[in-house]
């Protein structure tokens, strides 16, 4: 199965288990529910939903077997799993698409790391560059904390709700009652 195919490229996300695919569909569907709660225009909406969507599209670069490998993985292997955002960018340089889309898939993990002070999310949306990644990490870090995965069990959505307060989303609360998200 492929996301995108054409006569230039195929890229090919499902891994053996399919996790990666419904990993991409979890994202965006939370993201867009996020930029709802944000009041992110329908432009503003497409864009952040298609960014998410390929947010990880560098992994298909990483070996299956890092991937999915159950049980911690070394250093090296986090650092090659670290690649994907670059690695996405490379894939994506073939294609047309929005500088926003691409700063989705480059910093997805990287701003909400360096979020310099505790912000709500619904208040920084006016500058859609830095708030677009932010958008899709919430959405990354819900979505890998509440699904099973080759490597780990599900855990409820309490600890991703911590993690993120921990980063500085001040409205995280807020945030998951808009979209539907059940605290313990």
């Amino acid at each position: 199965m492929s996301l995108i195919e054409n006569e230039y490229i195929q890229i090919d996300l499902l891994s053996k288990n399919g996790e990666l695919n419904f990993h991409l569909v979890n994202v965006a569907i939370l993201s867009g529910l996020i930029g709802q709660y944000c009041e992110l225009s329908q432009r503003d909406l497409i864009i952040i939903i298609l960014g998410s969507v390929i947010h990880d599209i560098g992994k298909q670069e990483i070996p299956i077997e890092i991937l999915d490998k159950p049980g911690k993985l070394s250093i090296v292997e986090k650092n090659l799993i670290n690649t994907h955002p670059y690695e996405g960018l490379k894939i994506l340089a073939k294609f047309n698409l929005s500088q926003e889309v691409l700063d989705i898939v480059q910093f997805h993990h990287q701003y909400i790391k360096e979020l310099p002070k505790a912000i709500k999310l619904k208040d920084i949306v006016q500058d859609h560059r830095a708030a677009y990644p932010i958008i899709c990490s919430v959405a990354d870090v819900t979505d890998a904390v509440i699904s099973k995965r080759a490597y780990k069990l599900s855990l409820s959505p309490t600890v991703s709700r911590d993690d993120l307060l921990k980063k500085g989303i001040l409205d995280i609360d807020e945030i998951y009652k808009a979209i539907g998200i059940i605290l313990d």
